[in-house]
């Protein structure tokens, strides 16, 4: 165990020195490596580590398995906030600012690079997906690929350096661990079976479906579609979940 433990943490260290001694020539490499397929699929795959995006997910897992969904809701919360407070503490510029001939698809920002939030967003959801589905079955690993490619398409869109990508999906990885270890623990089977709690979870979805697809923004802007899917699919998975379980009682 220890010898597997020392193996994981020196292939991590390896990772993170690599991506800051070759931080701009592995964006630029990304960045320059174009096709009009990834330009429109890549775009839209990144909107999943938007924060209301997220939101509605993880009210969607809440009603399926409240414990893992509960875990996911405090690792996005998590997650996000010490990605915030790093944002506002670097105060990093955006490779366009920092670099020429950068490839930006959508808005260009410049400021607030370091590390990226929507790649913590989609880190916490990679571990709650293998959470939820368990690591044998192809579901788990297909949402997990998702959130790989989202977290790539933040450089693809040219909005974020592969260290912020790094850093924001380590916070997202360590934000879900720490947090299915404290949720897992915690006696909350009475909110589990009560009929209460998955009419308040299933509101608060159907109130964020709403912000959702009415005048808001998906970051970045080249997964806007995700405005309209993303709630409309979440309320049909809502409701097949709502008649399983009240069929049942």
């Amino acid at each position: 165990m220890l010898f597997k433990r020392w193996i994981i943490g020196s292939t991590l260290v390896l990772l993170y020195a690599i991506t800051v001694m070759w931080n701009h020539e592995i964006f630029l490499w990304v960045n320059h490596t174009r096709s009009l397929i990834a330009d429109q699929w890549i775009g839209v795959i990144g909107g999943l580590g938007d924060g209301l995006v997220v939101a509605v997910i993880m009210c969607v897992l809440m009603l399926a398995n409240f414990r893992v969904g509960l875990a996911g809701v405090l690792a996005f919360l998590l997650s996000g906030l010490l990605a915030q407070i790093l944002k506002r503490l670097f105060e990093a510029p955006r490779p366009p600012v920092v670099l020429d001939d950068v490839i930006v698809l959508g808005d260009s920002l410049s400021r607030h690079s370091f590390p990226s939030g929507h790649s913590a967003s989609l880190g916490a959801m990679a571990v709650i997906f293998l959470l939820f589905y368990g690591y044998k079955r192809w579901e788990a690993w297909l949402a997990v690929a998702l959130c790989a490619v989202g977290a790539y398409g933040r450089m693809y869109v040219g909005v974020h350096f592969p260290i912020d990508v790094l850093v924001g999906l380590s916070l997202g990885l360590l934000s879900s661990y720490y947090c299915w270890s404290y949720v897992h623990q915690k006696p909350i089977k009475v909110w589990e079976n009560t009929a209460k709690t998955w009419y308040v979870i299933a509101a608060l979805l159907l109130v964020l479906s709403a912000v959702l697809a009415f005048n808001y923004r998906v970051q970045p802007q080249t997964a806007q579609s995700m405005h309209w899917w993303v709630p409309t699919l979440s309320i049909m998975v809502a409701l097949w979940l709502g008649k399983r379980r009240f069929a049942k009682d």
